[in-house]
């Protein structure tokens, strides 16, 4: 990704779109028609100034929960071009 606004990073929102039949999507993406399921905010473990033009590159794993079946685990990692060492942050999703 790269920013288009100075500003202060303080997390990222994800959606999903999953193909549940030919040509049946469900999605939860911001434009479109709204169901039960959310978009979510992934919360960062502190906030990042970033700058017009930095590039910023963006890892979402996820995997079943061990502890709960309806449950996922998600990592977030995200590393800036020219900066030392990444931001990792891990999720429990219910």
């Amino acid at each position: 990704l790269v920013v288009t606004k100075e500003d202060i990073l303080t997390g990222m929102v994800g959606w999903f779109e999953v193909e549940m039949t030919f040509e049946n999507w469900l999605s939860t993406a911001p434009d479109k028609p709204l169901t039960h399921w959310q978009q979510v905010f992934f919360p960062l473990p502190g906030v990042k100034a970033v700058r017009i033009g930095d590039k910023l590159r963006v890892r979402f794993d996820y995997s079943p929960a061990p502890e709960d079946h309806r449950g996922m685990l998600v990592e977030l990692a995200l590393s800036f071009e020219g900066s030392d060492g990444d931001i990792i942050q891990k999720y429990m999703m219910v």
